[in-house]
Formats: structure tokens, C-alpha cells, sequence
């Protein structure tokens, strides 16, 4: 049929008469001095003036509150630097700097103020929100950069960026920047990342303590309050995923969300449609080499989550896609990254073949049919490893990982106790040779600084090993060597710095467990020892169920103490809480001894004895009480 009105009123849906005026304006668009326009192709957008609306006033806002803050801050810069004004006044021409500031335009900057405002800062939250200042010399370069109530000189966030483009970049290289001010032109969420990640290299942790709370507010309401259209914001988030922040609980870890965070954002972007990202978004930030490194970062958002996924013991969420597919055999990737990546698909198709079953309750692959698989799987694992770069151990150790996390899923019931006596030892060696890798790490580098899959492992790594030595499984002459390789492990996560032993993340948490099971040793063993596989309770987290089945050991010791504790038929003369009435002494002497954790031990608990050889060197034993 025939268009009767214009544009303007037909996405409006109101009355129009431009087919009776016409060629004139019809009666609104001549009211209010807009072009009137007839086209029979526009099709109507909905809900398009309210959006626009929406749009317009969160623009305002921001502006708002932008010339707010500038406002206040030169107005209290001027009160502060009033004398001294003057002073350069009389002294220099040029210097009549104060005087203009408040007739600057948003870009330009107090040149005598230390900190300056930038025009760009958003967000609705002032207290929390990332009020970045930064100063401009005469050529553009920045000196400050502050968030809420911390700052950092231009020198110190030069060493920052160059820190982490030196020991950071290469284990994740999604990103591309030369300098610090380059960085923060390119996204505030990702310059701060990078310059929260690189102090995990500083002996002292301060600045990496005052950091984290505002960056990590600054995470949410840049991702959650609003939506982004920036790649640099996923690979912000993918940054926080590989070397997460402080956190004293599994359940307080927010990386998990930020992976799955850094997914959504970058689905909506169409990071995983390579070069048609064109068809989803006209508003995107412009990249150079954009294809490069947007493909980067939607591989990186697969690596993270398989990550993540295994640590946590849940099913990846992201599937193998052509652009994933194909990575794997691009040789203009990193050998390292492409290594990850490869590792990483392995990782999907294994627990997407055993442990997502939808003819079981647990989603386990019927156990008959487990340990064949598995077979199948490592054997397609030991091709993998000849094929790709193994030659850095953070690459290696994560391979070794899903050896390990085969054996894993062998361990899960109800498979035979002679289906899992190959895999115990499988587990033993591929544990240990892990253990020795990170030994040689940390001469080199601290825990802290390595990325979240090599520590990931190495936790899943000992405590594999722990259950291990108590299981009537493992052949005598490896229990011993187990034993050390925890001892190493606990001793390694216990020796960090003083400064950072206050910083609660997923090394000292796995270091608490490790002690809590070695009380649970002393009160409890036959939970260990009386268990009739490696793996008896749990079964639906996949290869993450062995960290689970030992905190429930650890639960369960601590009810058992409790209710002996609380009971009235105990007497000085009882038997300890695993001993039965009939129990002989010599059982009792036949107790698994508990471990030698370093941090057990007190002055009480030795004496020191000090020697001095024939060639004046002085030896100092400790000696047990």
C-alpha cells in the first residue's frame, strides 16, 4: 500500500498529513523544524526513540558528572597552588597558567597542578567509581594516573607496563601496547589490570592490596552496570581470570564469573566469528591488526574457561569452533599459546566424552566403557605431546595436568580397583614430575607470578599424591617419595615473602588444606586407610571430585571429634576416635605417621646441637625432643 507519512512520524506512530502537504512538510515536522522525509523502504525500529532517549540522557550524565569532579578539583587546585601562582606569574610569561585553567578545553590540563582531570571518566558511583587524573606535559604525556585514593607516577607505571609486557604478556599475548599512556588511551579497566598484575612482582604488596578492591569494583560496574563495546575489556577480564585476586574461599574466587563474564561480552562482540565481527556491532573500538587480536582473545577466552571449568570440576561452557579448530595449526600464534590451545581442546573433548553423559544421573560415562575410553584418550594425548612445543615447563606442566586428570577420572567409582591400579601409578609419576617442575619454577620465579593453570595443577598435583600414599594401593616403595613431594609442595606455597603471607589466594588455600588433612592423619586415618578406593563420595565434579572427596574427609574427621568430644562415655582410658575396643597395641604402633609440615613445628619440639669441624665450618642439627 501506499506510505501516506513521513519517517519521522511513522517511527513515532503518530498522526501524520505529509501525503496531503506534500511536497511541504507535513503539520509536526514544520512545528518542530525537522526534515521531512518520505521514504516507502524505512522500516520502523522498535523501541528506537526510547533507546535513543536512554542514550542521550546517560551521555548527559556522564558529562555531568565529569564537569563536576573538573570543576572541584581545579577549584581546589587553585585554592592549594594560589601563592605560588602568582609567583610563576611574575616570573615567567607564559606562565599564566592558573589564570586560563578554568577556559581550557576537556582535553587540555593544568600544567602547575600535579593531577588533572580527564574529560572520558564515566560511571554513575563517584566514591567508587575509577576517577583517573592524569597530568599533560606540553606534548601530550601523561605523569599521574590515580584511582580512587591511589596514584601512580608516570615512572611508576612505565615500570608496571614494562614488567608485565616482559614476564606476564608472553604466557597470555592478547594484547598490544608499547607504552603505559598508549595502554590507558586504549581501555582505564585494562591499563589498571595490567599495572595490578605486574605488582605481583614487588616485594612489598601495598600497592597490589590498595588496588585490588578498586579495580575489582571497577570490573562490575564497567561489565555489569554497563555494557562495553571494547575488546580491551575481555581481555581485561581474561587477565584477572590468569592471575586472579585475593581470595580466602573457592566460593569468594570471582574469576570463575569474570571467565564466563569475558565469554558473554565477547560473543556479543562476535570475537568468535573472526573477521565478521562488522556484523554485530557498528560501535566497536577500532584495533590495529584487528582480526589478530580479537581472534587471540576469543582463543584465550577458550583456554580460560576449560581452565577453569576443570579446577572447579564443572563443564565448559565454550564449544570448539572453526576459529578455534583452525588456531590449532597456525603457526603465526606463539608455539607456547598454540601449545595452550591445543592442550586446552584436548581438555573439551575429554570431558565432553566422559563426564557429560545424558543417560546417567552423575553425567558419568557408564563405567564399563570408562576405562576403554580413557585408553583411547591417552593414547591421543601422547600423540598431542610429540606434535607441540613442550619445551617451557608452564606449557609442560599444564600437559602432565591432563595426564593427570585422565587418571582422575578413572579413580571415580564404581570402575574395579584392578582397572585403577595403572592409573595410580600413571598418577604417582605424572604427580611427582610436576612437583619437581615447579620446584625449579620457584628458583626462578614466585608462586604468585606464574598463571593460574600451573598452580591449578600442581594443587591438583599434591593432593592426587596425599590420597595416594594412604591408599593400601600404592606399592610401599612410592610412599615414601609421595610423602616428600608433599612435604616440598606445602613447604613451597608456606615460603613466600613475609610482606605477601597476609595475602589470602589459591596457594595458601591449598596450603591450609594440606595441613587441615594432616591433622585428619592424626585424629582419623582410617577415613584414608579403611576407604575402599581412591574416590569413594564423590562423583559429579568431574576431575576436581578428588579435592572435593578430601574436604569432606576433613568435615567429616572434624563432626567425628566433635562428637567424641561432646560424648559422656569417654574416660581418660579411652581408645583414640578410630581405635576399636578390640584393637591391640600394636596396631596402634602401626599408625600412619603424619607429615612434617614445617609450620607444625616449635622451639619446643627441638633442641639445637651445634658442631664446629676440623676446618672451622659450624654445623647446627636440630634435634628432636
Amino acid at each position: 500500500r501506499p506510505v501516506r507519512s513521513c519517517t519521522h512520524c511513522r517511527q513515532q506512530k503518530i498522526k501524520c498529513n505529509a501525503y496531503e502537504t506534500y511536497p511541504e512538510k507535513c503539520t509536526r515536522c514544520q512545528k518542530i523544524g525537522r526534515v521531512c522525509e518520505i521514504d516507502p523502504f524505512f522500516k520502523p525500529q522498535k523501541g528506537g526513540q526510547v533507546q535513543i532517549l536512554r542514550d542521550e540522557f546517560k551521555i548527559l550524565r556522564e558529562q555531568v558528572e565529569t564537569l563536576q569532579k573538573r570543576e572541584n578539583y581545579l577549584e581546589s587546585v587553585i585554592a592549594q597552588k594560589d601563592e605560588q601562582a602568582r609567583l610563576n606569574k611574575l616570573r615567567n610569561d607564559g606562565s599564566d597558567v592558573i589564570s586560563t585553567a578554568n577556559n581550557t578545553p576537556g582535553n587540555e590540563a593544568v600544567k602547575t597542578s600535579p593531577v588533572s582531570t580527564n574529560s572520558t571518566v564515566s560511571g554513575p558511583s563517584p566514591r567508587h567509581k575509577s576517577n583517573f587524573t592524569q597530568n599533560y606535559s606540553s606534548n601530550g604525556v601523561f605523569s599521574v594516573f590515580r584511582i580512587g585514593d591511589v596514584t601512580i607516577t608516570m615512572e611508576q607505571a612505565d615500570d608496571l607496563h614494562s614488567e608485565f609486557m616482559t614476564n606476564y604478556l608472553p604466557h597470555l599475548p592478547i594484547i598490544q601496547s608499547t607504552s603505559a599512556p598508549e595502554l590507558y588511551t586504549q581501555s582505564r579497566l585494562l591499563f589498571w589490570t595490567v599495572c595490578l598484575t605486574a605488582c605481583l612482582s614487588h616485594p612489598d604488596p601495598t600497592l597490589y592490596n590498595s588496588l585490588c578492591p578498586l579495580i575489582k569494583q571497577l570490573a562490575i560496574e564497567t561489565c555489569w552496570i554497563h555494557t562495553p563495546r571494547s575488546t580491551h575489556i575481555v581481555q581485561a577480564l581474561l587477565i584477572i581470570g590468569t592471575w586472579p585476586l585475593p581470595n580466602q574461599k573457592v566460593l569468594d574466587d570471582c574469576s570463575y564469573r569474570f571467565v564466563g563474564l569475558a565469554k558473554s561480552l565477547g560473543m556479543q562482540l562476535g570475537l568468535h566469528r573472526g573477521r565478521f565481527i562488522s556484523e554485530f556491532s557498528r560501535t566497536q573500538v577500532c584495533l590495529p591488526d584487528a582480526v589478530k587480536w580479537r581472534s587471540r582473545t576469543w582463543l584465550s577466552v577458550f583456554i580460560m574457561d576449560q581452565v577453569w571449568s576443570a579446577s572447579l570440576g564443572l563443564p565448559p561452557t565454550t564449544p570448539i569452533d572453526y576459529l578455534i579448530e583452525e588456531a590449532r595449526d597456525d603457526c603465526s600464534l606463539p608455539s607456547n599459546f598454540r601449545a595452550l590451545l591445543a592442550i586446552s581442546i584436548f581438555l573439551s573433548k575429554l570431558v565432553t566424552t566422559v563426564g557429560v553423559c545424558l543417560t546417567t544421573e552423575d553425567g558419568l560415562i557408564e563405567s564399563k566403557n570408562r576405562i576403554n575410553i580413557l585408553t583411547v584418550m591417552e593414547q591421543e594425548l601422547e600423540r598431542l605431546g610429540k606434535k607441540i612445543d613442550l619445551s617451557e615447563h608452564i606449557v609442560e606442566i599444564f600437559y602432565l595436568g591432563a595426564r593427570l586428570m585422565i587418571c582422575c577420572f578413572a579413580f571415580l567409582p564404581p570402575v574395579p580397583n584392578e582397572d585403577q591400579a595403572k592409573y595410580i601409578i600413571i598418577a604417582y609419576h605424572t604427580a611427582t614430575k610436576i612437583i619437581t617442575m615447579i620446584s625449579k619454577l620457584a628458583s626462578e620465579r614466585r608462586l604468585i607470578e606464574l598463571p593460574i593453570w600451573v598452580r591449578q595443577m600442581v594443587s591438583l598435583s599434591v593432593l592426587t599424591l596425599f590420597r595416594l600414599h594412604l591408599s593400601p594401593f600404592l606399592l610401599k616403595q612410592y610412599v615414601e617419595s609421595a610423602r616428600q613431594s608433599i612435604v616440598t609442595v606445602h613447604r613451597l606455597f608456606r615460603n613466600m615473602l613475609t610482606a605477601w603471607k597476609n595475602v589470602d589466594n589459591d596457594i595458601s588455600r591449598t596450603a591450609q588444606v594440606l595441613e587441615k588433612l594432616n591433622y585428619v592423619i592424626v585424629t582419623h586415618p582410617k577415613l584414608f586407610t579403611n576407604a575402599p578406593a581412591i574416590i569413594t563420595r564423590m562423583r559429579s565434579h568431574l576431575t576436581a571430585s578428588m579435592f572435593y572427596e578430601l574436604v569432606w574427609a576433613i568435615h567429616e574427621a572434624r563432626r567425628r571429634s566433635d562428637e567424641a568430644r561432646n560424648s559422656t562415655v569417654s574416660s581418660i582410658g579411652s581408645v583414640l576416635p578410630d581405635q576399636d575396643e578390640g584393637e591391640c597395641k600394636s596396631d596402634l604402633d602401626s599408625r600412619i605417621l603424619p607429615l612434617p609440615f614445617y609450620s607444625r613445628i616449635t622451639k619446643d619440639d627441638y633442641t639445637t646441637t651445634v658442631t664446629t669441624t676440623p676446618n672451622g665450618t659450624t654445623i647446627t642439627t636440630l634435634v628432636p625432643t
